[in-house]
Formats: C-alpha cells, structure tokens, sequence
C-alpha cells in the first residue's frame, strides 16, 4: 500500500502567513517539471509517517534545519484520503528569518517559494500546483488545518 507524508510549512513574517513551497525538478515528468508542491514524499516500508518526512525534508532542504526541527516537534499528522492514497499530513511554522536560511537540495527543486496563504487558493496560483498538491492542499482546508498554528517553544538551530 503506498503511503504518504507530506508538511504544510506555515512562514510566519510579522501578520502575514506564507505557505512554503518547493519548484518541482523533475525532467523525466514534464507535466510536473517546474510546478509547485508541498515538502514530503513516499514511505518506505515499515517507515513510520513522521520518520519518512523527516528522511523526506533532509533530501529536499541542504541545511538539515527542516528535518531537525520537524523531528525535535514531533507534529501528530492527520491521516486522509487523497485521490485513492493514503496521505499523512503534518503541519509546522517557522519564521521569515528561518525561511531565509534555506537551501532547496538542487536535485531535487528549482528552489524554494513563499506563497501568501490569502492567495493560495487562487486560480493563478492553483494553475502552478502540481495536481497532487492541489488535491492535498484540499484535504488540508476540509480538516481545517489552516486554523491558526500556536508556535512551538521547540528551537532547532540550523548548525545543530
């Protein structure tokens, strides 16, 4: 049974919240090459949910800060169906200043976005989402996800 973990990434900038997402590189699946998606990835078996998104965000993100702070959180996902798969979705907050330390791993995005959550679901913005992040992007908004995230006391620096 193929599973899935994939984070909603909430970018905290003063009062603006911004959803963070990766410019998909994927040459050999041109429908997708380029889009937008959420961070996260398959699991492998016998992986638990939160292990495979930790394993997820170090590929994705250079710096390891993703992976380090999603592990030391320790988020409870929310298990949905989405289009036929199983989907295990987590939810974190940074802040700007974090976000600006990122590096995407160049293998795997053409870079990191900050999308204005009071855009997401706009048809320009939905037209540049990879199909599978639209439909989670969904699944998020009928769990209610987008309600406001308290801020962990959890601190994970990058060079940890």
């Amino acid at each position: 049974m193929v599973c899935i973990a994939k984070v909603l990434v909430v970018v905290e900038d003063q009062n603006k919240n911004y959803i963070l997402m990766s410019s998909k590189r994927a040459p050999r699946h041109p429908q997708k090459n380029m889009k937008l998606e959420l961070l996260g990835g398959h699991l492998e078996t016998d992986e638990r949910a939160l292990d495979a998104l930790v394993r997820e965000l170090a590929e994705e993100e250079s710096t390891g800060f993703l992976a380090k702070y999603a592990k030391a959180a320790n988020p409870a996902p929310f298990k949905v169906d989405v289009a036929g798969t199983t989907h295990f979705l987590f939810r974190l907050t940074i802040q700007k200043d974090e976000f600006d330390r990122l590096i995407a791993d160049a293998e795997e995005s053409f870079g990191f976005k900050l999308v204005p959550y009071k855009h997401l679901f706009e048809d320009a913005i939905q037209n540049r989402l990879t199909k599978r992040t639209r439909a989670i992007l969904k699944a998020f908004k009928r769990i209610d996800a987008f309600q406001p995230i308290i801020q962990s006391s959890v601190q994970v620096t990058p060079t940890d």
